[in-house]
């Protein structure tokens, strides 16, 4: 299970980059779409307030949220990584 939420966290920072360039290009489309992949990979493993974040903006994409929405998606997904450092040191250590 760890292996697979590294492998989420590195695909994470992908599609975050993807929403970005969605919200500077204005393109709505791309933006649900990108928001709607990350959501699904949020529930497939538990991750439900990162999943309802994406949800909204998938929803939502032209409300004036999606910076907001972002900004608490990123900082979901860095204590995900977080923790995962943390794990990585007690095994290692």
């Amino acid at each position: 299970m760890m292996d697979i939420a590294r492998r989420f966290v590195c695909d994470a920072q992908v599609v975050l980059f993807e929403i970005e360039r969605a919200i500077r290009s204005r393109d709505d489309d791309a933006l649900r779409r990108s928001a709607a992949a990350l959501r699904s990979q949020a529930l497939f493993l538990g991750l439900r307030p990162l999943a309802h974040h994406c949800g909204l903006i998938e929803l939502h994409p032209a409300t004036g949220h999606r910076e907001t929405e972002l900004a608490i998606i990123r900082g979901e997904i860095d204590q995900l990584q977080k923790a995962l450092q943390r794990e990585d040191a007690r095994t290692v250590g």
